[in-house]
Order: structure tokens, then sequence, then C-alpha cells
């Protein structure tokens, strides 16, 4: 019990990153390629905290999804306000939504740019929001298979 709460704990780092990402952007003049290069350095650390938090004893796609659990709430949250009611509230929900995938919303975005550019007339961006969930998943999967081949 306690490591799926460990777990699940450290699946809301992405969240603590995403506000510091958030107070950076407001606060400091931060171009596009440095925030691409603090996603990948994010989805790094991301498999590191995986690696961390994993036992190697225990199924690695049981891990991975308890580590993307919050990740997927956050999903839930952000698809609901995007395509049922097609703005974000005001207030914590919507901003905590949208501050947990900010870290890598922008290498979600610049890999997928010629994909936008030949296809999408106007962006929207869930399924940009979904990708960087996707994207979250396979880093705790790759960190929890790290760890159990130890």
């Amino acid at each position: 019990m306690m490591q799926i709460l460990r777990r699940i704990l450290v699946g809301c780092l992405p969240l603590a990153a995403g506000a510091v990402l958030n107070t950076a952007v407001v606060n400091l003049p931060i171009s596009g390629m440095t925030m691409f290069l603090i996603g990948l350095a994010c989805i790094w650390l991301w498999g590191a905290a995986a690696c961390w938090a994993a036992s190697p004893g225990e199924g690695i796609a049981l891990q991975a999804l308890t580590l993307s659990a919050p990740g997927l709430v956050m999903l839930a949250l952000v698809l609901y306000q995007e395509i049922i009611l097609g703005a974000y509230w005001p207030g914590l929900p919507g901003t905590v939504s949208q501050f947990f995938f900010l870290p890598l919303l922008s290498v979600v975005l610049t890999l997928t740019q010629p994909l936008v550019a030949m296809w999408m007339e106007t962006i929207r961006l869930w399924p940009f929001y979904i990708l960087t969930w996707l994207c979250l998943l396979a880093a705790a999967w790759f960190g929890c298979w790290v760890r159990s081949r130890r």
C-alpha cells in the first residue's frame, strides 16, 4: 500500500514542475528552444523518478499506470474543459490541469509540428495533451523497466 501511495505522490511531480515553469515563463524571457530542452530534461527526470519509485518484483505496466494515474485525472479534466465546455475553468481546477502538462507540451508540439501544419486547420490542444500523457506513460514505463533489470 505504501508503494502505491509513493507512486501516486511521485505521479504529482509534473504538477509542481509545471507550476515552477509557469512562474519562470511569466517572469523570465524563455525561448522556444529553451522550453523544448526543459521539456526533454523533464521527460528524463520523470523516467528517473519512475525508476526510483518502482519496485523490481511488481509488474512494470501496473507500476507505470500507477505513476501516471494523477496525469490521467488531469487529462480527464483538460479533455472535459477543451471538448465539452470549449473553454478552461477559471481558478484552480482550470490552471492546475494545464500546469501538469506544461513542461512536456513544448516537446510534443515541436515534434508534431509538421503533422499539425498539414492536417489541422484550427489548432485545438486536446490531442497534444493526450500525446503528452502518453509520453509521460512511456517514460514511466521505461523507468520501471530499467528498475526491473537491476
